[in-house]
């Protein structure tokens, strides 16, 4: 190469040189200028857009949340108002953000509201977002019947029925030659045609929950007609009450004396009144009395007695003569908890412990309580459950305990409430339950704190 070509070569790579630095400079110098120019123009245009609408959840709550801008700063107090949030309505650029605001205020209004000495627990998608002494043990009485109805639901299923029975050995010309076995499967709402004779004539009210306007009765005058349709004319022994499929713990003695449970048993007929007289001791016994009043009144000849069974009585293969079935479970339930249906909730509590195989003993529903709850992620260590209502003394349920049951009740049920108050021991309970047009799963139980409305509203634009 001549050197002419050499001084060329050497030029132009100078040139290159100087025109990749110019290049380098520029980009440095100019684009933030670009930059700041580009920012400056969205935040102009940002600033004139209107701010995402805030709504008042403030109906009928008597202190009023705070309404927040964007940066999080108080811009005043919502009036009083009777909007609510609707989900639905709201548009995209409200977000999803501004949602959980809006629901966090209201929750704190809530929470600011209960009292120390109470609980409060609120859920979102199974996220604590409110969480004040949920664990604590509270003396609330009736709520233990919640506990005992979601863990009926889940062991025994929506749909379970309870069966009475009656068999003898094989009928012989409409004679049976031997015993007639009734056969209690813990039924609570098993009476005769003669409950409110039996009531009056004992000087003692027939319980609300057989008499209501809402009554699932199971009545054994079905049973009586079954049997007189077998070809039945004459029983040459006894009549026997069959409850072996529960313990013979028949009373549970709570404080104060006048809340004292009935007797109860896996047979129990009338909740155990005798005719003519106040309640039996023994509610098996009685039972198997009303049953052989109602057989001679239908014209069986009954030679023996009416007892209740022993070790002693080991009979040969036994023919079904009739059978009768309960209400659904779920809806027996459902009658129970509105009539505060103590006797009802004890044998619940026994039927838990046969389905989960420790035996029908207020022991063994109990146990299996504790294991079901415990399950559902429930602290226990302040808890205290001594029978399947609440009345006995010194029981303790925590928030956490009720907001399990409730979402279990209504997970159960296909009936999940959206709103729940009540009064436990003279407590305000309220809770809610329910989901949000996102399909966000809301839960929350607040004892003794704020007045119902305010959760109400807060779940109004659930629906």
């Amino acid at each position: 190469m001549s050197g002419r070509a050499r001084r060329t070569g050497r030029r132009l790579f100078g040139l290159a040189k100087l025109l990749t630095a110019t290049l380098v400079i520029a980009a440095i110098t100019i684009a933030p200028v670009v930059g700041l120019s580009m920012v400056w123009r969205w935040s102009e245009r940002l600033a004139a857009e209107p701010n995402a609408p805030t709504v008042d959840l403030s109906r009928q709550m008597q202190r009023t949340p705070v309404t927040r801008d964007h940066a999080g700063s108080d811009v005043g107090r919502a009036p009083q108002s009777t909007r609510v949030v609707a989900w639905r309505r709201m548009g995209p650029a409200v977000g999803e953000q501004h949602r959980h605001d809006l629901l966090m205020e209201t929750i704190d209004a809530l929470r600011d509201r209960s009292s120390d000495s109470l609980c409060a627990l609120m859920t979102v998608d199974g996220t604590v977002v409110v969480g004040h002494r949920p664990d604590t043990g509270l003396a609330l009485g009736d709520a233990q019947m919640l506990v005992t109805a979601a863990v009926a639901l889940h062991e025994l299923g929506p749909d379970h029925r309870f069966t009475t029975q009656i068999r003898a050995a094989a009928i012989r010309d409409g004679v049976v030659d031997g015993d007639l076995y009734v056969i209690g499967g813990g039924d609570p709402m098993l009476v005769s045609p003669d409950l409110e004779i039996a009531a009056q004539l004992g000087g003692v009210d027939v319980p609300p929950v057989l008499g209501g306007a809402n009554a699932l009765r199971t009545d054994v005058a079905d049973l009586i007609d079954q049997v007189i349709a077998s070809g039945l004319t004459a029983v040459l022994g006894d009549v026997i009450g069959d409850g072996r499929r529960y313990d013979d713990e028949y009373l549970i003695l709570s404080e104060p004396p006048t809340d004292r449970i009935g007797p109860h048993a896996a047979l129990l007929v009338n909740r155990g009144l005798l005719f003519g007289s106040s309640y039996g001791l023994n509610p098996v016994q009685s039972g198997a009395n009303e049953v052989l009043r109602q057989l001679r009144r239908n014209d069986v000849s009954v030679a023996g007695r009416s007892r209740t069974r022993t070790d002693q009585d080991r009979p040969q293969v036994l023919q079904l003569l009739a059978r009768v079935e309960s209400a659904p479970l779920v809806e027996l339930i459902e009658v129970m908890l509105a009539e505060r249906d103590r006797v009802g909730f004890e044998m619940l509590l026994k039927e838990i412990g046969v389905a989960s195989g420790r035996g029908g003993s207020r022991a063994g529903g109990l146990g299996q309580v504790a294991d079901t709850l415990f399950a559902w992620g429930v602290n226990q260590d302040e808890s205290v459950m001594l029978d399947g209502s609440g009345a006995a003394a010194g029981t303790r349920v925590s928030c956490a305990g009720l907001l399990a049951a409730l979402s279990h009740i209504g997970s159960s049920t296909d009936r999940s409430p959206a709103f729940v108050e009540f009064s436990s021991a003279g407590v305000q309970v309220t809770a809610v339950t329910g989901l949000d047009a996102g399909a966000r799963s809301l839960s929350g139980v607040f004892v003794g704190g704020p007045d119902g409305s305010a959760l109400e509203e807060l779940l109004t634009p659930l629906n």
